[in-house]
């Protein structure tokens, strides 16, 4: 059961109303006082206002109002009288609402007994106004100029979209051209500010003239009103991450005057209109400034101002296992709670303000800072029982977080739980894996896959029903088992292509376009392995081929374990172990027609597939037995990058004279602009361990920088991050050519860098500057050398990439390693 309070001192500016929500009781005798009622209430008022003359039950008149209307007001005889029996006299309270968290029909209005204020009796003098009397008037246009209505919400439609600079260009070109305090246009411009991590200028340039001149007494309308309450929330938060803690407390403060003028609750006569009569809507703005204004009293280090920050909190959550509690505050109390050493409780509490706020990066980064020691394991355990019905999911949802926010280690055990609570769900099987991969643990990623082959060795892929195609994860392992596909027939001393000799056959892999390519795959006469067993078997790819069209959509999981099947080809090729592959995609291919597999959750692993098989069928240089150890070929040249390592991987090139083999050094999804110093996410971790299994002083092509060009800066761009394009440009060469100094000292490595691929149509202008603004900051360095043949993969004008280096559409063809060869030879006589 809900009942609002409200307090009316002499002094206008103390006035405050507060929602106090009572426990569910079963019998009107067993429900609160009003006086522990009025006790609850002084005290969260204290907190608030830090008075220093604190009301007390014994001097203050307290009344009952009925339904908003203040000519229903009663003076009460008794403090000690229930809240139940108050209602319930007048009809307003059931056994219903007693157990329920609706609120009463009526509030307590709270008087200090002054003698020269008037007594307000059962029936009011006429001179006093109701709450509601202005009401009528506060429905008001939006206090938009008509001319400027459409452009007004073409702009805020572009910031929803975070479209900022199109934003930005409205406001400051049309709207602020013919309204230069307009309020809307002043909020946005310091959201664009604050997304990009101007603070200080958000407050001095926008938020503080929009609070300034509508945050006043004198306000034209609600939605002006509305706005400027919003641009005084924004400027306390602004002053608490500046670390201006009683900046935030004064501004908060004047929001609450603010918010007491424009909302009728002083008292005394008006002319004024009132803008935020609705009490829900005021407890609502008054309980957000509350969660400010506890944040930055804590953040003082006082003690008093902390309990005072403690008090406002536990009064916003007067029951934590209420159904729904006040996210922001519940945020606030976790913080505070792990910052006092409870941190079973904190990390519970983060829980649950995680269900309520699944996307919010401030709420996931401060619930991986609370996994960050030792007995973490044991406290999310406890948070979340590994017995409960849907621990696996939480556990995997856990998981991702601390993956993408770089704690890769504790995502792994959480990925481990997943599947020890649902052994049987491809997902956390595939995601347990990739987040091995990042750490560079091949071997581990390898065996948590096969060891859930053989444990769902009945999941399928495919229906085999009616002549379509079909694949056991059982099937599956046992192809990898014949052919020992991890631990045997590769020996890391010896020199590449003796292993294909010595096994005297040779399987041919055809790539066939047409319906998106496809790999055809035949078998030698001599294969040892029994492909007509009905369990590996495919079917003919003709027959697949003819029901294309036809292929069903894949249920999720069937789509996980199609997608744990690629991730074992991309596993076995990074890491040499090719020879087994041909047979691996002789039985994935049908699975794979027809199904647009690009457009579903597996898209990732789907794409790394195709390009594997489709390189694979390109045999010119391609080493297919090559040393699994460095140590086997010390000569080779590493190709650290993204996915376009993929085209040189496992060939030989000859600059002078010798054969050197390219061993790939995979980061799958880095940018230029993962490695700066801040950075968290995932691939930035997955680099430097890449970087760090390189042998010292080995030499190492460095190629990244396509993805920054694809979407990166053309996005910070839009975003406001960088004024223009070149600036973007420059500033994302700069954080790579900074690690790459830090690399080089440390490793001694003989660095090259790769140009950027021109690959993609839509990028390749952007891809041609990048390049160019990247040769000469390398040209400059003395820690690299430039590979200068980006001119030699394109041609024509405009400028398109030569068909012969064509490959799938985003990656090149491996004929293309000539060029680098050339590259290469030239770049060591420099």
């Amino acid at each position: 059961m809900r009942l609002y309070v409200h307090f009316e001192p002499s002094d206008e500016e103390l006035a405050w109303t507060k929602r106090v929500n009572l426990p569910p009781v079963d019998d009107i005798s067993t429900c609160p006082s009003v006086r522990s009622v009025l006790r609850c209430f002084f005290t969260a008022y204290n907190a608030k206002f830090r008075s220093k003359t604190l009301p007390e039950p014994g001097n203050v008149d307290v009344y009952v109002e009925f339904h908003q209307n203040a000519s229903s007001r009663r003076l009460l005889e008794s403090l000690d009288e229930s809240v139940a029996e108050i209602g319930s006299s007048a009809g307003c309270t059931d056994k219903m609402l007693l157990k329920s968290g609706k609120t009463c029909d009526f509030e307590l209005v709270v008087v200090p007994k002054e003698p020269q204020r008037k007594v307000l009796g059962p029936e009011p003098p006429p001179a006093l106004k109701t709450k509601f009397k202005y009401l009528a008037e506060t429905i008001e246009e939006d206090g938009r100029d008509s001319k400027l209505h459409g452009v007004l919400e073409l702009a805020a439609t572009y910031m929803k979209q975070r479209k900022f600079r199109a934003a930005r260009e409205i406001y400051t070109d049309v709207v602020m051209k013919k309204e230069p305090l307009n309020p809307e246009a002043l909020v946005a411009l310091g959201d664009i500010l604050v997304a990009n991590g101007q603070h200080e200028e958000a407050v001095e340039e926008y938020f503080f003239k929009c609070w300034k001149e509508h945050g006043g007494e004198e306000c034209g309308c609600k939605a002006h009103a509305q706005v400027a309450f919003t641009s005084g929330l924004k400027i306390a938060e602004c002053y608490i991450e500046l670390g201006k803690f009683n900046e935030a407390v004064r501004i908060l403060d004047e929001m609450q005057t603010f918010l007491r003028v424009n909302s009728g609750s002083t008292g005394g006569e008006f002319k004024r209109k009132i803008f935020f009569p609705d009490t829900e809507e005021r407890l609502w703005m008054e309980e957000q400034m509350d969660v400010l204004k506890a944040r930055a009293l804590y953040e003082t280090k006082s003690f008093d101002n902390q309990e005072n920050a403690i008090s406002l909190i536990v009064h916003l959550l007067p029951d934590l296992a209420a159904p729904t509690l006040n996210l922001d505050a519940l945020f606030l109390y976790a913080k505070i709670a792990f910052d006092r050493g409870k941190k079973s409780e904190a990390l519970s509490m983060a829980l649950r303000v995680l269900v309520g706020k699944s996307s919010d990066r401030a709420v996931k980064k401060v619930l991986v800072s609370f996994l960050n020691d030792s007995g973490w394991m044991e406290r999310l355990k406890n948070a979340v029982p590994p017995n409960g019905p849907s621990a696996g999911a939480a556990y995997a949802f856990i998981a991702t977080i601390l993956k993408d926010l770089g704690a890769v280690e504790k995502a792994i055990a959480c990925f481990q739980l997943a599947q020890d609570c649902d052994p049987q769900n491809a997902s956390y099987a595939l995601n347990h894996a990739h987040a091995l991969e990042i750490c560079c643990r091949y071997a581990e990623a390898y065996h948590i896959l096969t060891v859930f082959f053989r444990r769902n060795g009945t999941l399928k892929v495919g229906s085999g029903g009616n002549e379509a195609a079909k694949l056991l994860a059982g099937s599956f392992v046992e192809i990898l088992d014949l052919a020992k596909a991890w631990y045997g027939g590769h020996n890391g001393k010896q020199a590449p292509g003796v292993l294909s000799e010595i096994q005297g056959y040779r399987w041919c892999i055809e790539w066939v376009s047409g319906n998106g390519g496809y790999a055809k795959v035949t078998p030698p006469s001599s294969d040892s392995l029994d492909m007509e067993d009905p369990k590996v078997a495919p079917l003919r790819l003709h027959t697949v081929q003819a029901k294309i069209k036809a292929s069903s959509v894949l249920p999720d999981a069937e789509l996980d374990l199609l997608a744990c099947f690629f991730t074992i080809v991309k596993i076995l090729f990074v890491n040499g172990r090719l020879s087994v592959l041909p047979s691996l995609i002789r039985v994935l291919e049908p699975l794979r027609l027809g199904r647009e597999l690009h457009r579903t959750t597996i898209r990732n692993e789907q794409a790394y597939y195709a390009c594997i098989a489709q390189l694979l069928s390109i045999e010119n240089a391609l080493v297919m037995s090559p040393p699994v150890s460095p140590d086997g070929c010390p000569d080779a040249i590493y190709i650290c990058g993204d996915s376009h390592t993929l085209a040189t991987a496992w060939r030989e090139i000859s600059p002078h004279g010798e054969q050197i083999l390219l061993r790939p050094a995979l980061v799958t999804g880095l940018k230029h602009w993962h490695l700066r110093k801040e950075s968290t996410f995932y691939p930035k971790l997955n680099f430097w361990h890449v970087v760090a299994n390189i042998p010292s002083k080995s030499r190492v092509i460095f190629l990244f920088g396509e993805i920054d060009c694809r979407e990166g800066i053309l996005e910070a761009v839009e975003k406001c991050k960088y004024e223009t394009i070149k600036e973007g440009m420059e500033h994302a060469i700069g954080i790579f050519m900074e690690v790459l100094s830090d690399i080089v000292e440390k490793f001694e490595f003989d660095v090259y860098i790769h140009p950027v691929v021109p690959v993609l149509d839509e990028t390749r202008s952007l891809v041609i500057s990048y390049n160019k603004l990247f040769q000469k900051r390398v040209d400059e360095s003395s820690i690299s050398r430039w590979l200068d043949f980006h001119d030699d993969l394109v041609c024509g004008d405009p400028p398109k990439l030569r068909p012969e280096f064509r490959l799938d559409g985003t990656h090149l063809h491996p004929s293309y390693l000539s060029k680098l060869e050339e590259a290469l030879k030239l770049a060591d006589a420099r």
